[in-house]
Parts: C-alpha cells; sequence; structure tokens
C-alpha cells in the first residue's frame, strides 16, 4: 500500500480552483497579497495522523471523494440537484467545517470526557488501539468518526486489512452511542422541514474564499445557522434560527454579499479571491480591522 500523504489540506483544492488554479491570496497577518497555487496553501503537515490504514484507505479517497458534486452544485443551481446530490452537499459542508485546525482543536477537547473511558476499553499494546486512543487526545479520531458515521459506514466496508480496520471503528462508535448518545448524524439536522436554505447568486465574480471557509454559529444538533461561499458567484445560507433567518431575507443584494464575505474570512488566516481590486482589498481591511 502507498503511504498516505503527509501534506494535508484542509481546504481541499477541487474546492478552491472554483477561485483559480493560482488564485488571488490575501495574507492576514502580513497584510499583502501573493498568488500561490492550490498545492500550496490551506494545507498543514501531518495534521489528520490517526494511522497510516485510516489515513491511505479513508481520508484520502472518501473525505475528498465529493468533487464530482461540488463542481456541479458550483454550476448548476440548487433546484437542478437531486436528492442524493443536495445530501453530499450538505455532508460536505458537515466535513468542510470539521476537518478545519480550528475544529479539530475544539475536538480535542471535546474528546477529554471520553478518554477515561477509551482508557479502559482499548488495548495499548495495540498498535492500532493506541493510535485510536493518540486520535482521541489529538482531536482526529472524532472527525474520523463523525465522518465515517456522516457518510454511512457501509460505504466502508472493504476488503482485508481495511475491513478490519473499520470493523473495530464501528465497535466503537457504537461504544459510544450506547454510553454517550454520540455520533449523531447531523445531515437529519440539515433536512429538518425547519431549516431555511437559500442559494443565492450574484452576476459578479465577488464571493471570497477563505482558509476556514464555513462560518457556523451555534451547533448542529441543536440551533445553527451555516454561510458558505461554494464559489465566487454562489453562497448558501442555512438555518433553523428565526432571529437570524428574518436578518437575513431583510438583507438587500449589496448586504448578503458583504454578509457572506465578511462570514467567510472574519475567522481566517488566508483569503482567497478570484480577483484583486482596491475594492476588495479595502473590504478586507475593514472587516478585519
Amino acid at each position: 500500500m502507498n503511504k498516505p500523504p503527509k501534506r494535508h489540506h484542509y481546504v481541499p483544492q477541487f474546492f478552491l480552483k472554483a477561485w483559480g488554479n493560482d488564485p488571488h491570496v490575501y495574507n492576514v497577518s502580513q497584510k499583502r497579497w501573493f498568488q500561490p497555487s492550490t498545492a500550496n496553501i490551506a494545507l498543514e503537515n501531518n495534521l489528520y495522523i490517526l494511522s497510516n490504514e485510516i489515513e491511505s484507505s479513508f481520508i484520502t479517497p472518501y473525505i475528498d471523494g465529493f468533487d464530482s458534486d461540488i463542481k456541479f452544485a458550483q454550476n448548476n443551481q440548487w433546484k437542478d440537484l437531486s436528492v442524493t446530490q443536495k445530501e453530499y452537499i450538505y455532508k460536505f459542508i458537515i466535513l468542510l467545517d470539521a476537518r478545519n485546525p480550528n475544529s479539530i482543536k475544539q475536538m480535542k477537547d471535546g474528546c477529554k470526557p471520553f478518554i477515561p473511558q477509551l482508557e479502559k476499553i482499548l488495548n495499548t499494546k495495540d498498535s492500532f488501539e493506541k493510535s485510536i486512543l493518540d486520535g482521541a487526545k489529538n482531536g482526529v479520531l472524532i472527525l474520523v468518526l463523525t465522518a465515517i458515521h456522516e457518510l454511512g459506514l457501509n460505504n466502508f466496508i472493504q476488503s482485508g486489512k481495511s475491513a478490519s480496520t473499520f470493523k473495530k471503528l464501528q465497535i466503537l462508535i457504537n461504544i459510544l452511542q450506547k454510553c454517550n448518545n454520540w455520533p449523531l448524524s447531523y445531515l437529519d439536522f440539515f433536512k429538518n422541514k425547519d431549516v431555511f436554505f437559500d442559494e443565492f447568486i450574484i452576476s459578479d465574480e465577488n464571493f471570497l474564499c477563505s482558509n476556514s471557509p464555513v462560518f457556523r454559529h451555534g451547533k448542529y444538533d441543536e440551533k445553527f445557522t451555516v454561510a458558505i461561499n461554494l464559489s465566487p458567484l454562489k453562497a448558501y445560507f442555512i438555518s433553523n434560527e428565526n432571529k437570524l433567518i428574518e436578518a437575513y431575507k431583510k438583507m438587500n443584494h449589496i448586504g448578503k454579499i458583504d454578509f457572506f464575505n465578511t462570514m467567510t474570512i472574519k475567522e481566517s488566516s488566508f483569503i482567497f479571491s478570484k480577483k484583486k481590486n482596491e475594492e476588495i482589498s479595502s473590504f478586507i481591511e475593514k472587516v478585519l480591522l
């Protein structure tokens, strides 16, 4: 088996390429523009280390397996997507949020209550089970289990060693669900009839992206609002928070563009743009002041 990649793009290259193969990038800390390849931005070395088996047979092919559906959604209206494609978009948003370094740090803190329980049920003399415990301590285990649960474990039943690996992960998921009612299926909360969804399309390529492209307010299993710029021309607003929904509906065209771009860049360290001009630079500086 090939060794898993060490350079982990937490914002997939196929997603960023909507802003160009060599997008204009604003470095927040240095307050300057540069123009790298998508291969060299929004990545960290060894961000998702858990075990070679999980990384090579799960993270690379499955978490990054939404490219065709995302490209279709970027170029077609929501009403033209199939039910399955819409579910894939929701899953992509959930995992794009979860795989961000800031989210993984939060998962690390969220894992702390589980550590004593895992130490009791895992045999740390076994290299795989030790890597699971290490993954719980660094937050990556939560990402992996959430993704497996969200995508559907049946997608991962393979042959040989992979089948054994995912069987162990399935047992772990069952234990956590029984003892802690976790992980939940966040997809179900997106599909709830009380969730408001809006696809906002513009004619000029003014939507920005960043290395923290999913804005989320609240928790998926409670009250939440999500905003994401899917491309330079399109953004999604998803919410079950009535006050925020009403506020969004009252925004005019320019107000919505500013809203989506503000939510996209306010927690970021790198900002991606299809074009570079004084208006965009001024907007970025105003938001980040």
